[in-house]
């Protein structure tokens, strides 16, 4: 089974001042909440510091994509399956899960020498869904727009960092 990768955040925090704040390195693929959904789950759900509940909603959402992506995979490999009736029961479940989405976008696909690139495409927007929930960084007790783009030195290495 795919597991989530999330990003790694490096926290800072000092007893004394009661300075808290933590820096991800700067990856291209990273997500982030808008400024204002945000502010809104750090408002009515009371989420600063610990964020897990968050993470654990992330990770859901990640493998029901998944579960999604595979309904998908098993809906195009009935298609060249000419003895299974995909209408009848049980196979009926994948074909209600996944023709709804398919027969609103092969309409736009156009078929490229007889293939059809609707499930190709259904499978590329699984994925890139996928891949940005799983890319998704929650930045609490801080907004998106708070962080700052900064070079730090880590490990002997110059690397370019958010820091919040």
């Amino acid at each position: 089974l795919p597991y989530t990768t999330p990003i790694e955040k490096h926290f800072y925090q000092h007893k004394a001042e009661g300075y808290y704040n933590f820096y991800v390195e700067n990856y291209r693929n990273m997500y982030f909440l808008p400024d204002w959904l945000s502010a809104y789950i750090q408002m009515n759900f009371n989420i600063t510091v610990d964020h897990s509940n968050l993470e654990l909603c992330r990770d859901v959402v990640f493998y029901v994509v998944l579960l999604y992506g595979s309904i998908v995979s098993f809906r195009t490999a009935l298609f060249w399956m000419l003895t299974i009736n995909p209408y009848t029961y049980p196979w009926v479940l994948a074909v209600d899960f996944v023709d709804w989405l398919y027969d609103s976008l092969a309409g736009i696909l156009p078929c490229v020498a007889g293939i059809d690139l609707v499930p190709t495409f259904i499978m590329l927007l699984v994925g890139k869904i996928a891949d940005s929930i799983n890319h998704l960084v929650f930045t609490m007790p801080f907004l998106p727009s708070e962080g700052n783009k900064v070079k730090m030195l880590i490990e002997g290495d110059v690397k370019e960092v958010i820091q919040f």
